[in-house]
């Protein structure tokens, strides 16, 4: 059986950006005094809204297995950035809800984010990053007209 060379797709080139995206935002959260943020437990805080959200949308939302988000939400709790609190509407279930130190990260993850954004529109320029950003939105919603399960996400 012979090697054959890797192609250059459009895949790897998306992972890569993320990649480099993902490692300016960890620099950036950690130097900011959010060490937490970029370890794999700081990925569920984009899923919780000002409402906050249900433990199982956590699980659904983010892919993790329901364990795994108890363990991540075990820590984040233990860490003051979320807390349990009963569901309005269903006392039997409870919600989860940020913290004021887990607003106070969110604030400054989209601020970071916000100044990532400007970094790039600064390499590439304005008209191109507009057009990546269309390019990239129009990818996702093409995705999600393929995927059976997003109108349920």
């Amino acid at each position: 059986m012979s090697k054959r060379d890797p192609i250059d797709h459009l895949g790897w080139h998306l992972h890569q950006a993320f990649a480099a995206w993902k490692d300016r935002f960890n620099v950036a959260m950690a130097a900011r005094g959010c060490p937490w943020m970029v370890e794999a437990r700081g990925a569920l805080v984009q899923y919780i809204g000002a409402d906050g959200v249900a433990q199982n949308v956590l699980v659904r939302k983010s892919g993790l297995t329901k364990q795994a988000v108890q363990q991540h939400l075990d820590d984040l709790v233990a860490d003051d950035v979320v807390a349990r609190v009963a569901d309005r509407d269903d006392a039997r279930r409870k919600r989860v809800v940020l913290t004021d130190k887990g607003q106070a990260a969110a604030r400054v993850a989209d601020t970071v984010k916000r100044e990532i954004e400007a970094e790039v529109r600064s390499q590439i320029g304005a008209a191109a990053f507009e057009v990546l950003v269309k390019s990239l939105t129009s990818m996702a919603q093409t995705g999600d007209a393929i995927d059976p399960g997003a109108a349920e996400r």
